[in-house]
């Protein structure tokens, strides 16, 4: 919740205005913005799973009115103009190849002071991009996780936000806070590992490896994470 509403203060959300969540997942941001910020949320992701759950739970919520959530490829959405007050990636982008694409497409159809959120795990500068795709505990990393090697530094992804000619005004390392968390995924995968692994099966092992290598990115401070905003 603390962290739901610093990013609704960060972004200056107002009742009524309309939000983008690119790559939605389970929408528990989605819901939460709907019903405590009072905002008209779209949400896009790949998975009809995912779509099914975020609307059931919608429906129980009495936010069906507020809450849209589409299957689709981010940039395939047919969106008019200037629509959306606000767009969110959250941990989403690192799965998406065409960056500057899409910063170019949240430019075109965000509202004139629209903002931007992107919060991502990124490398600690970009030089080192090559050298982890090489290595070998990072296919592990994209077998189980998905498409990560997109992965870049914040650096870089400022940059391309740049590009896109959205104006940065604000970041913030938030790499302490995402190492408790990773942390404690890992005692709470390690306290219910008997009935993850009958649930998943051979995934549990390679899971729970990431949350490992992860962690310890982390804590070598080879990765960091960023809450970037940026404003049209």
């Amino acid at each position: 919740v603390l962290k739901m509403d610093r990013v609704a203060a960060i972004c200056n959300f107002q009742p009524g205005q309309r939000l983008l969540d690119m790559g939605c997942g389970w929408s528990g941001p989605a819901l939460y913005f709907a019903e405590k910020h009072g905002l008209q949320v779209t949400g896009l992701t790949l998975s009809e799973v995912q779509r099914e759950h975020a609307m059931h739970r919608a429906e129980k919520r009495g936010l069906a009115d507020k809450v849209d959530i589409q299957v689709c490829n981010v940039l395939d959405a047919d969106f008019p103009d200037e629509c959306f007050n606000h767009i969110i990636f959250f941990e989403s982008i690192i799965h998406m190849w065409e960056k500057l694409e899409l910063f170019q497409f949240c430019h075109r159809v965000l509202r004139p002071s629209g903002m931007l959120f992107v919060q991502e795990s990124n490398y600690d500068r970009n030089s080192n991009t090559e050298k982890f795709r090489g290595d070998r505990g990072f296919a592990l990393v994209d077998q189980v996780f998905g498409e990560t090697t997109t992965m870049v530094s914040t650096g870089e992804m400022v940059r391309l936000m740049e590009e896109a000619e959205l104006k940065i005004c604000y970041t913030e390392n938030i790499s302490t806070h995402y190492r408790r968390t990773l942390a404690q995924w890992g005692d709470r995968i390690d306290e219910h590992g008997d009935e993850m692994a009958e649930a998943v099966g051979p995934f549990f092992n390679n899971f729970r490896k990431y949350i490992m290598m992860a962690l310890e990115t982390y804590r070598t401070e080879a990765t960091l994470c960023h809450m970037t905003a940026a404003q049209k």
